[in-house]
């Protein structure tokens, strides 16, 4: 499913005895879903809902329908999903220009010098970008709101659509509650020389700094990332070729910097290098798995992480069996982690883990090299496979 898209179901029930019937979807946004609660006939009855997804809405969507214990037989049948049509004025098309951002702009102006600068967020959702645009923001200002790209958002190899700060320092992305910047089914994008904060992982948040999907080419570079329930940067599903420096990503709660593909050979080609990530505790919202990681790769291959630090991770997730590292893959192949320091993770009370470094479970061909770890809860180097992985081989420390 794709992300922030809105699609509109019906299903076609009937009951043995016209008892009451919910139908519905879950996990398919941040509230959890949306249902319909009606009487059904002992004749097909066609009932319809329309929902939205959340920014990352994965592969854990489902449909269900419920009765009541003890009630007779429900048939379900004509199962029809589509995506609602969108209805919006087509966007102004980009190209090689340069449009600025101050909090003392006016979204009517041209956006193409400091004195014309736009103002708010909002006027960048509005536009389409394409090869060599620059959006430039003030150093040193805040700007509240959630940058969208999707595809109609695109660079070329050699001209990139570019995010950058102007002026003295970096400029401010306050995403409050949601998530920072959100590009789906991008290529050819580059972010530099800003900074994404959240409300905090404990304080309202529920998203990430930086969430791509489906997204390939892509730069990030200088770039502090904090405040956010899930990941402080996140690339996910599919893609290839990403270049990550400089990044640092802290207070955020699942995980400071996470990659994780729809399975092992379709997130590709990812470097992640020079990156500190700490201080990255825990997802309170996570209930049946770990949280609370430095850098974390799954489902991802020909990966390299090199001269990043990793420290005082994890030790507040809300789970008490496998936990967290500072820097580690998990179903990945040909990995390469080298040059790091990982030191101080930690677990919760009673949980596992807490490592320093670890090729865990579904990890192939892969070495971790020149590497320090210290003073961490659980093992410094962890060599681990867990039941219902892929095949663990190959791999050297």
């Amino acid at each position: 499913m794709e992300p922030c898209t809105t699609y509109k179901i019906s299903v076609a029930i009937k009951t043995e005895s016209g008892d009451s019937i919910l139908f519905g979807v879950s996990n398919v946004n941040n509230e959890g879903g949306k249902s319909i609660y009606f009487l059904s006939d002992t004749n097909y009855e066609t009932v319809s809902l329309s929902f939205t997804t959340g920014e990352s809405p994965g592969n854990k969507p489902n449909i269900y329908v419920w009765k009541k214990n003890g009630t007779g037989v429900v048939w379900v049948d004509d199962i029809v999903m589509t995506i609602e049509p969108h209805v919006n004025q087509p966007k102004p098309p980009g190209g090689f220009g340069s449009f600025y951002l101050s909090p003392r702009g006016n979204d009517s102006n041209t956006g193409t010098s400091p004195d014309q600068a736009w103002q708010t967020i909002d006027k960048i959702n509005s536009r389409d970008f394409g090869p060599g645009d620059e959006i430039l923001f003030e150093g040193g200002q805040t700007f509240n709101g959630t940058i969208v790209l999707n595809m109609d958002d695109y660079g070329s190899l050699n001209n990139k659509v570019h995010f950058d700060s102007y002026g003295t320092g970096r400029a401010i992305i306050n995403a409050q509650k949601g998530s920072g910047l959100i590009a789906y089914d991008c290529n050819n994008i580059s972010i530099k020389n800003l900074n994404f904060i959240g409300d905090g992982r404990k304080s309202g948040n529920t998203g990430n700094g930086i969430i791509f999907s489906y997204c390939s080419e892509m730069i990030i570079d200088s770039v502090e990332v904090s405040g956010f329930q899930h990941s402080g940067l996140m690339v996910n599903n599919m893609g290839e070729n990403y270049q990550i420096t400089n990044v640092n990503a802290h207070d955020n709660g699942y995980a400071g910097i996470y990659v994780s593909g729809m399975d092992k050979t379709l997130l590709s080609n990812i470097y992640i290098g020079f990156c500190t990530a700490y201080n990255n505790p825990g997802d309170p919202t996570v209930l049946d798995n770990h949280s609370g990681n430095g850098i974390f790769a799954y489902n991802s291959s020909n990966l390299t992480i090199e001269y990043c630090k990793a420290s005082n991770n994890g030790g507040d997730m809300p789970w008490n069996q496998n936990g967290p590292g500072g820097i580690w893959v998990a179903e990945a192949d040909n990995i390469l982690i080298q040059y790091c320091i990982s030191s101080g993770n930690k677990t919760s009370a009673g949980a596992m883990d807490g490592l320093g470094f670890d090729l865990d479970g579904g990890t192939t061909n892969s070495v971790i090299q020149y590497c320090i770890s210290y003073n961490n809860q659980g093992a410094g180097y962890g060599i681990f496979q867990y039941a219902g992985a892929t095949e663990w081989k190959n791999n050297t420390v």
